[in-house]
Parts: structure tokens; sequence; C-alpha cells
């Protein structure tokens, strides 16, 4: 028997799916018996997919097989996007979902929210450096942020940025070497955006 499922916008919610293990191979993810992505490869994320709202399991498998690697329930609310983030080791893999902002940042102002899915940092400080600034005169955003942990969305005026990652409690002096140091990026006034 077929049915219609209203997918009018009131009635949907939207999740993007995020593989972050970094030796779990390839990844098909599913919400319930529904498709969401395939072969999701580490460091990869899907678009966002239109899902009835509701109690959901989220889960992936291994790509082009029906052996899944980690499952978790979520309540969908309607008109909410979420993002599903796959971390960890193959040995010991956890999915997380987070539920996005989906209004736009204050006007001259950029939303930025950090998920740490670095499984053997430890705890984390994150800097968002701004163009031509040094790092050691700029202030932490988000300090002692522990793996699988989201930082929230942090305001910042528009403008270029490059996120810095220390270990936790490091001093953002010149000799202090970063976990990470990412490209400069730009960020549009009103954007909203997701590191992870």
């Amino acid at each position: 028997g077929c049915q219609g499922i209203d997918m009018s916008p009131e009635n949907v919610a939207q999740v993007r799916v995020i593989a972050a293990s970094p030796d779990a191979g390839s990844m098909d993810f599913y919400a319930g018996g529904t498709a969401l992505a395939y072969s999701v490869d580490f460091g990869s994320a899907s678009t966002y997919v239109p899902l009835p709202a509701g109690n959901v399991r989220l889960s992936a498998n291994t790509a082009n097989t029906t052996q899944m690697l980690v499952a978790a329930n979520a309540g969908l609310t309607p008109g909410r996007q979420y993002t599903a983030v796959v971390t960890n080791v193959a040995a010991s893999l956890q999915e997380n979902i987070y539920a996005d902002q989906t209004t736009a940042a204050p006007a001259g102002d950029v939303a930025v929210r950090v998920i740490d899915a670095a499984t053997r940092a430890g705890n984390v400080d994150i800097y968002m450096v701004p163009a031509g600034e040094k790092l050691k005169a700029t202030a932490a955003m988000r300090a002692g942020v522990g793996f699988g942990s989201a930082t929230g969305y942090m305001l910042l005026p528009a403008g270029t940025y490059s996120l810095v990652v220390l270990s936790g409690g490091t001093a953002p002096t010149n000799q202090a070497l970063p976990l990470m140091t990412a490209p400069q990026t730009t960020y549009a006034a009103g954007a909203v955006r997701t590191v992870v």
C-alpha cells in the first residue's frame, strides 16, 4: 500500500550527516529504512535531507553493505535542522546529533560552531584569529572543549578568520605549537557555519 506523507516545511525536519571517523572507511547513512547518503568518505558531509518530524533512528553502515556500524535515536522537530556526526576510531564509533541554528546571525555578525571530533587531541582551546592578527593577541573563543563536544554558536564580526586549535590550557604564544591551523576563511554577515 502506498500512502502520502505530508512533506510541507512545517512538518519536515532536515538532517545532514558527516563521516568523521579516521579509520571506519566509507559509510552509507540511513534514517530508519530510508537512505540519506551513500559512500560518505572521511571528512565529507551530505547536504540536508528532508525527513518527517518525530522519532527516528539514524544509522551508519559500512558502504555498500548491510553491516551497521553505529546508530543513535533522534527526536526531530518540524522546521529544525540537525547534523549527525560519526566520530572516533572504528573500534569505538559513536554518533552524535546536534541541533543546528536555523536563523541568520545578527546583522554584521557570523555564528560559528566548532565540533571536536579529534580522537586523540584531548581537551582543546579554540581560537578564531582575524586576518592580519597574531594568535597571541587573540582570546580563546572557547577553552577546554572535549572530544564529541560542540562549542555552541559563537558570534563574531563578519570577516576573515583562521581557526586555530591548541591543547587545552596552552598559552597562545609565538612558541605555542597548534594542533591545527586552518586556512583563512571569509565569513559573510548573517552566515551560520559549523566546523568539525
